[in-house]
């Protein structure tokens, strides 16, 4: 495949931690691996700071507007000036794919449908969650209409393509989330103590149910009284979990980490023997993914995405209830030769899901289909008919990289709209501060 500018858009990046921002991180650096020109492109927040402007994130080239954001969401915005600096930078920055992400991201549809409708540039949009069982006809109708200018939907695992093609009643393939494995495995391991050594890598939010982790680890510490839990992680329901495990009698066997760096939870997961994934909607948990790198088995529910990277019985089990999820706790805890034979096929299952790997299995056919949606417009038959009168045959792509070109020979007049031009070095990133705005690179 040729050299692709790639732009991915969304409500969420880093600074923000989560699986959405983790998986377009890891996916911007595999096109740039590959031999793309991905542009990460987002928004300040009023939480996490960040520059302004042109940034750069391990070499990827990051643009970040300042435009309002929602009042009840500080990380989300719904505004117009979004929409106007998305038309200008994609119109005048010879962008040949637009990929949004999360279909509850309203910034990755902005970048859709200016893209799409306005300048007719090939995109898609992948769906990070579940939803089905949340939303309302109303809400359902809008997601649908929201989707409609993606040539190209995809999901992070099957569980989650079975809820986007409900909501949204149209083909929905499959790209999983990836982790690039040789970075993974190089931490070292960090002391821990317990017998088993249970991890629970998640954030304390009522959906995630932190609180069945504790209940479950409380029954396995019965029949394993040297087992130690360890919660990377916070939330609003620390506390809860804390005096739930005061209740139960494990207190002092609960090690509340709090939030931590990725290269932190590299070393906890380097010397982990179980992870708890209590959440009965997960679409594609990282942390499974994660741990199965340090060959760590996970215990999920059967329902949830995780079912795409464990396999039950072999690198994991998988709980069809929460007491199921308990009984399963302790089965798999209190059995080290289980933990054992699982943990070298969790080592194998997860080279399927190391970046390349993906890469060439999934995104390079999700990519090659919105390219193919170029020559499917009305507006390119007649120019292929005009062509084709002249005795001037369309050339493969050149429909595409006509419009591409036109405008990107011009910078964008927009202030905060900077001017990329292809190939340009990931070293000549500009420090973009408040003082003026810097429209493009050396």
């Amino acid at each position: 495949m040729e050299s692709l500018r790639i732009v991915l858009a969304s409500d969420w990046y880093r600074p923000r931690t989560g699986g959405v921002e983790t998986s377009i991180h890891n996916l911007a650096r595999t096109l740039q691996k590959k031999g793309h020109e991905p542009i990460i492109v987002t928004h300040q927040y009023n939480n996490h700071p960040a520059r302004e402007g042109l940034d750069s994130d391990d070499g990827v080239i990051v643009v970040r507007f300042r435009v309002p954001l929602r009042k009840d969401q500080d990380d989300v915005t719904t505004s117009l000036k979004a929409a106007a600096l998305l038309h200008d930078f994609l119109k005048h920055n010879a962008v040949d794919i637009v990929h949004g992400h999360s279909l509850v991201s309203p910034f990755a549809h902005m970048a859709v449908h200016v893209g799409k409708a306005l300048l007719g540039i090939p995109t898609l949009i992948t769906h990070h969650s579940l939803l089905k069982e949340e939303i309302n006809f109303r809400r359902k109708f809008i997601l649908k209409f929201a989707a409609r200018k993606a040539d190209v939907v995809t999901a992070v695992s099957s569980v989650s393509a079975e809820d986007a093609e409900e909501i949204l009643g149209r083909s929905v393939y499959v790209t999983h989330n990836c982790i690039p494995l040789q970075e993974w495995r190089g931490a070292d391991p960090i002391f821990l103590e317990g017998d088993p050594v249970v991890l629970l890598v998640s954030r304390l939010l009522p959906r995630k149910n932190p609180l069945l982790a504790v209940r479950a680890f409380a029954s396995l510490a019965k029949e394993a009284p040297g087992a130690r839990m360890y919660v990377l992680g916070s939330g609003p329901l620390r506390g809860e979990m804390v005096e739930l495990a005061g209740r139960l009698g494990v207190d002092r066997k609960l090690v509340m980490v709090g939030s931590v760096s990725h290269d932190t939870v590299k070393r906890y997961m380097a010397s982990g023997d179980l992870l708890l994934l209590p959440s009965p909607k997960e679409a594609f948990p990282m942390a499974a993914l994660e741990a199965q790198a340090y060959g760590v088995p996970v215990i999920g529910f059967k329902q949830t995405g995780v079912r795409d990277i464990v396999i039950d019985g072999v690198n994991g089990l998988l709980a069809e209830s929460e007491n199921d999820f308990v009984a399963k706790t302790v089965e798999l805890g209190s059995d080290y030769s289980m933990r054992k034979a699982m943990s070298s096929e969790a080592l194998r299952i997860a080279e399927s899901f190391d970046c390349d790997a993906v890469y060439e299995r999934e995104y390079s056919s999700a990519y090659k289909l919105a390219l193919d949606s170029c020559t499917a417009e009305k507006r390119y038959l007649l120019y292929k008919l005009f062509r084709l009168l002249k005795a001037d045959p369309v050339r493969p792509g050149e429909w595409c990289r006509e419009r591409r070109d036109r405008y990107a020979r011009v910078p964008p007049k927009r202030s905060g709209v900077p001017h990329i031009r292809r190939g340009a070095r990931r070293a000549a990133i500009p420090v973009i501060g408040n003082e003026g705005n810097n429209r493009g690179y050396a």
